[in-house]
């Protein structure tokens, strides 16, 4: 496997496994109230229902959220196993950074979708240049 972008496989397993912990633990930012209800009201759907388009840039209070450039696979691997395990163990959620209060099933379904967008980075390594 190769990745397309800049993050390594491992700083991807990694992040989406801060993020998925974040939505139990919380998030140490959240987007002031009248984002918040600019992001509710013109982006929610769309954020739900639809790939996101990379790109976005996390505002600096949220740099836990990047990981270092030295994340193996594997220890990004397990990170990510520990935090799905985790996830699927509980109905609790924090409250989103974006959204505010949503239901767990709207929570889930962003994060599903955040997921998706950063593994479409991770792609088969081109077997033609062996």
């Amino acid at each position: 496997m190769t990745t397309l972008g800049n993050w390594s496989q491992g700083q991807i397993y990694k992040h989406m496994a801060l993020a998925i912990n974040m939505m139990i633990d919380g998030a140490s930012f959240n987007l002031p109230a009248p984002l918040r209800w600019v992001f509710w009201t013109f982006m929610k759907k769309r954020m739900l229902t639809r790939t996101l388009d990379p790109g976005f840039q996390l505002p600096q209070k949220a740099a836990s959220t990047i990981p270092s450039a030295d994340t193996t696979v594997l220890e990004g691997l397990d990170l990510l196993r520990q935090a799905v395990a985790r996830i699927k163990s509980t109905d609790q959620r924090a409250t989103h950074p974006g959204f505010g209060q949503v239901p767990r099933e709207e929570w889930d379904a962003f994060q599903l979708r955040h997921c998706e967008m950063h593994m479409s980075f991770i792609v088969p390594a081109d077997s033609s240049s062996n």
